[in-house]
């Protein structure tokens, strides 16, 4: 039972971590379309700095996330 739990942590741990990266490049995106739409006029410049502000806080703690899933590397 107890190797049983083990393997199933172990497998959630994985699909999270494949999922981590997922998040990182979708942030990465939405930061660049925030630059874009400042360069179009949608977005002014100190708007954009708190949706980044936020958006660096965000990755930070996806950052850490992966980290404590795969302590490993």
């Amino acid at each position: 039972m107890r190797g049983e739990v083990t393997g199933e942590v172990q497998r959630v741990a994985r699909l999270a971590e494949s999922y981590g990266s997922r998040y990182l490049d979708s942030l990465m995106e939405f930061e660049t379309l925030v630059r874009i739409a400042v360069r179009l006029g949608y977005l002014k410049p100190r708007e954009e700095s708190e949706v980044l502000s936020g958006t660096d806080e965000i990755g930070k703690m996806l950052s850490g996330l992966r980290r404590s899933l795969n302590p490993q590397s």
